[in-house]
């Protein structure tokens, strides 16, 4: 718009020379004494400025009206416009080094990758590229599942969560829904692969299902989609895990159908592109990796621990898995993507930057799984999986065949809403509920401890006063080799427990000789690299750390075995993050097992600190597990440190909110007379202005008629 006025403005100026120079007598010899040929010559000239004039405002008045029309264009364009503004303002923040280092970093990445994938199609004895340094090389049995781990984990799980309740919310009309089974080699279905069997049921020791999978497993096999819900550590990996080996086995037997059919009517076609082929650059060889099965998680701990458990599954099926997720150098994953794997398993993120960069291609998706979809749509990756499913990622939709299966252990609105926008209709999709959504997990004992502040006047923060709490729960542990989970709210806390416990256990005092021996600690949270974090966690699991403190980058999903005992050094202090208690319990008391939890609870409704506001929701828990509550608890409801009682206090949310509203009304209706009235100024603006051209313009028409006299 500027540039086009600009341009005009120009025009202008010239012609307004052309006016002047030479021929205006008030600065031409050439004039002086000519009235009739200076009455002439202003008329040229004011006929002149008219023009132009004219010219600039239809211009003007065509720019507006293209403005007008952009600014009322549809909201996904303007969304699109908005992406690329912002895209655009972090190039500009970039330094020309700096992009010139990101572009190097990507030619050289690009050249890695599509060596990896000519060294890939080597195969027999011949190894290159990451085989040659022992990576990328086929799963060992001892590997996978060691046989002391497996004699551990041998249990019943059907019987754990026998008597939980199951609802099944299926209308599907179209597809017969199989009934749920109690073993897999006995499902009706008959589809399951031999290999899968006996991995699921020997190798990994589960010969009885739990309800999510007896349930979940046939249903996914039947085509439909799912929304499910169970409690934390029931199994959801496996209800998800073992279809999408099945759907992935399927869909590698068509693609090979497809492939032979192909190749024995086309032969000549296929010998003159095998010619043509040769003569391609290695830039323009596509993609191998097309996987027929997507699985995304929200965090990259969960994402490796769901790429171990495939793993596991497909064994011995001829099946690959790849793992994408940020936080890492991406060389390492585009080795396993080079081998073209069926199952991928990542996070949004690193799937798109893969997506963008070629390096996958997601046309062939069959089966999209969403892995603690709660969680996805808490940090934010709802753009991220409508990108996926747009034109970034161009996954299938469910109409061109695309299954897709919700796992959580809670499912909030929100979460439902993405189930409706990203599943097929009701004949074409079920819910599985196992129990109560958002229930605690079977075998947790629960136990609150009381945070008492000895001084008033004491300007000591919360956190001293919980240490020595925490330290006596530590000490309470049954054996001194129990893994312990400590959990923390902010990064900082994590930090400086970690080195309060550690400066214990290096500590010379003999006094403290027993608990030393028992603490071997380490933190676990966001600001550590994705190195520190995958070595803190193989250390936990492989026992030479006792103790775990972390925040809640660790309360979702992870199966850590022999987890005996979780400490919530911080609760929560909104009841909204409720839920991360009850993932934080379900690090405990998984599959069977049993477990306990210690709380530090601090009473009061202060900022970030009391944790009054979950008072409701804490107490409904210990009544759902029939656990007594200690006598403080229960009169804390109507003591003073907690002000009147929950229901009072839902009553005042709920007059607040309506005071509020009607505030707002009030705001609503002086803002629209407001803009009533602003209108109308503009309105009288607008005629006043048509006034005075009107005037302009009939006093210009009459000096041109005096002169048209005069010359006359």
């Amino acid at each position: 718009m500027t540039t086009i006025q600009t341009t005009m403005l120009n025009t202008t100026n010239n012609t307004s020379k052309s006016c002047f120079g030479g021929y205006c007598c008030s600065f031409s010899s050439r004039c002086r004494g000519h009235h009739h040929h200076d009455q002439n010559h202003h008329h040229r000239r004011r006929r002149r400025r008219r023009e132009c004039a004219v010219v600039t405002r239809t211009t003007r008045t065509t720019i507006n009206a293209s403005s007008s029309f952009s600014s009322s264009s549809s909201s996904s364009s303007r969304r699109e416009h908005k992406e690329q503004r912002q895209q655009q303002q972090q190039q500009q923040f970039l330094t020309a080094k700096q992009r010139e280092k990101i572009k190097l970093r990507k030619r050289e990445e690009r050249e890695f990758f599509l060596k990896e994938v000519e060294a890939a199609k080597t195969g027999g004895e011949v190894l290159s590229g990451a085989r040659s340094h022992g990576r990328c090389l086929p799963d060992q049995e001892s590997e996978l599942f060691p046989r002391e781990t497996v004699e551990n984990e041998r249990r019943d799980l059907f019987t754990t969560y026998d008597d939980v309740e199951v609802k099944v919310d299926s209308e599907s009309t179209t597809i017969s829904s199989p009934t749920a089974v109690r073993r897999l080699s006995e499902s009706s279905l008959a589809v399951h692969d031999k290999a899968v069997v006996t991995n699921v049921e020997k190798r990994m020791g589960l010969t009885e299902l739990t309800p999510i999978q007896k349930h979940a497993i046939p249903l996914a096999m039947s085509g439909l989609d799912l929304v499910c819900s169970a409690h934390t550590g029931s199994g959801k990996t496996l209800a998800f895990a073992i279809p999408a080996v099945e759907i992935a086995l399927k869909r590698k037997a068509e693609k090979r159908e497809s492939a032979a059919m192909t190749t024995s009517t086309s032969s000549n076609e296929e010998e003159r592109d095998n010619t043509d082929a040769t003569t391609k650059t290695i830039a323009t060889i596509s993609t191998p990796c097309q996987p027929s099965v997507v699985i995304l998680a929200p965090t990259r701990e969960l994402a490796r621990q769901i790429y171990l458990d495939v793993r596991k599954v497909c064994f011995d099926t001829g099946l690959r898995v790849a793992c994408a997720h940020g936080g890492e150098n991406c060389k390492p994953q585009l080795e396993h993507i080079a081998f073209g794997p069926e199952i991928l398993v990542c996070t949004p993120g690193r799937l798109l930057d893969f997506c963008d960069d070629e390096y996958v291609d997601l046309r062939e998706v069959r089966l999209l799984v969403l892995d603690e979809a709660d969680r996805m749509l808490d940090l934010g990756f709802e753009p991220q999986l409508r990108d996926l499913l747009g034109n970034r990622g161009k996954i299938p939709t469910e109409e061109n065949g695309r299954q897709t299966l919700l796992f959580s252990a809670t499912f909030s609105p929100k979460v439902l809403t993405l189930a409706s926008k990203y599943t097929r209709p009701s004949p074409y999709r079920a819910r599985i509920s196992v129990g109560r959504v958002g229930a605690l997990a079977r075998g947790v004992t629960q136990k609150l401890v009381e945070v008492v502040k000895t001084n008033a006047t004491d300007e000591k923060e919360p956190k001293e006063y919980k240490f020595p709490l925490l330290l006596e729960a530590i000490e309470s542990r049954n054996k001194s080799d129990e893994k312990t989970m400590v959990f923390c709210k902010q990064v900082k806390t994590a930090i400086w427990l970690k080195e309060r416990l550690s400066s214990m256990s290096s500590s010379s005092s003999d006094s403290d000789s027993d608990l030393k021996k028992k603490i071997t600690v380490e933190a676990l949270h966001g600001d550590l690299t994705q190195g520190a974090r995958v070595r803190t966690l193989e250390a936990f699991r492989d026992g030479k750390i006792s103790l775990l403190v972390a925040t809640d980058v660790a309360s979702r999903g992870l199966d850590i075995p022999l987890v005996e005992h979780v400490i919530n050094f911080d609760l929560p202090t909104d009841k909204r993050d409720f839920e991360e208690y009850v993932h934080r319990l379900g690090r405990t008391a998984r599959a069977g097992k049993k477990g306990t939890s210690t709380s530090l609870y601090v009473a009061g409704f202060e900022d970030e600190v009391g944790n009054g506001p979950i008072y409701k929701q804490l107490r409904n828990a210990f009544m759902e597990s029939g656990e007594s509550l200690p006598d403080w608890f229960q009169n804390e409801r109507n003591s003073s440190k907690n002000g009147s009682n929950d229901d009072d206090k839902e009553d005042d949310k709920t007059c607040h909110s309506r005071e509020q509203g009607e505030e707002n009304k009030v705001v609503d209706l002086v803002v629209v007379v407001v803009e009533v009235a602003i209108g109308a100024a503009i309105g009288v603006v607008v005629v006043a202005a048509a006034v005075v051209v009107a005037v302009v313009a009939v006093r210009v028409r009459r000096e041109g008629e005096d002169t048209n006299a005069a010359n006359d």
